[in-house]
């Protein structure tokens, strides 16, 4: 699985649209075993989802991200979970780990898991 975050300085940018960076993580049985950065590929807002969707991304944790950008995402099968996440390292091996809280985003509507 690939999980994708948008990165700036270490942290998950809380500006999904205007993000420069993402983090990508490869990661196999719950366990990290490869990271990159990669540029938005001069994409901004829904572009950049093509962007990610592109780089073989299946699950993606942001910050904040507007309905018509979590559609896009619901669109592009693209698994996406919001929060006022920070630390990128941390929050990803939270996920991996089953102990990050979850707000999934999903086309038309939002919930807990």
């Amino acid at each position: 699985m690939r999980i994708a975050v948008p990165y700036h300085n270490g942290n998950i940018n809380p500006a999904f649209g205007k993000s420069e960076y993402f983090k990508l993580y490869d990661t196999e049985d719950g366990k990290i075993l490869s990271t990159a950065i990669i540029d938005n590929g001069g994409n901004e807002h829904t572009g950049l989802i093509t962007h990610l969707k592109n780089n073989g991304v299946d699950v993606a944790l942001v910050g904040n991200i507007g309905r018509h950008g979590a559609d896009a995402f619901a669109e592009a099968e693209i698994e996406l979970y919001t929060s006022n996440y920070d630390d990128a390292d941390s929050v990803v091996k939270q996920y991996l780990d089953g102990t990050l809280e979850l707000k999934r985003e999903t086309k038309g509507c939002s919930f807990a898991e």
